[in-house]
């Protein structure tokens, strides 16, 4: 309940998420007045008032592959990873992996276009073993393990198959296509005999 501290900083900032244990925030940093795409993602320590002058980068992606405008988040079932996604601005859109915790970060490219982005959302599963992105039309379009951080289309076979569709016996199909043959036959005959009748 105590009075608010301001915090005030050089430059264009929002908030992005904030450590399970309160003692760090993040913020996402625009850095290009004229492209509000440009971004990177900063620390702030809440105890010392101080932001750490080092941006939070995946070690495996170019700063300016970090770009585009969010969409859509889901956050862990352990509130240790935040997962925002991005239209990557006409390029190539990815996943931002924010781990609060560690203060480390994963971008995650995506097989789909960036119109599939737009009322998109994102789910992790129970175990936080998956991160699921579906369509505005509710259409599962990629699957992320988080384990891999690897992005991979859904198997579209697996969907349109019925589960419970088993062969029949070859004994059954011969049965089914004598009985048939037989009802086809009488209904024939009935209307024949209708036929004669009138």
């Amino acid at each position: 309940m105590r009075d608010p501290q301001p915090i005030r900083l050089d430059g264009d900032f929002s908030f992005d998420a904030l450590s399970p244990d309160g003692e760090t925030m993040y913020l996402i940093e625009y850095t290009d007045p004229r492209d509000p795409g440009a971004y990177q993602v900063r620390s702030f320590d809440l105890a010392a008032g101080e932001l750490d002058p080092q941006p939070i980068l995946d070690s495996e992606e170019s700063p300016d592959e970090m770009r585009g405008l969010p969409q859509t988040r889901a956050t862990s079932n352990d509130e240790r990873w935040e997962y925002t996604l991005y239209d990557g601005g006409g390029n190539h859109p990815f996943i931002h992996a924010l781990d609060v915790v560690e203060g480390t970060t994963v971008c995650i490219d995506l097989p789909i276009h960036p119109e599939d982005t737009y009322g998109a959302e994102l789910a992790t599963s129970e175990d936080d073993a998956s991160v699921e992105l579906t369509s505005r039309k509710d259409d599962l379009l990629t699957v992320v393990d988080t384990a891999t951080f690897e992005a991979s289309e859904p198997d579209a076979s697996a969907e349109t198959e019925p589960a419970s569709a088993e062969p029949a016996e070859p004994g059954m199909k011969v049965a089914g296509i004598a009985v048939g043959g037989l009802i086809i036959a009488a209904l024939g005959a009935v209307a024949f005999r209708r036929r004669r009748r009138e």
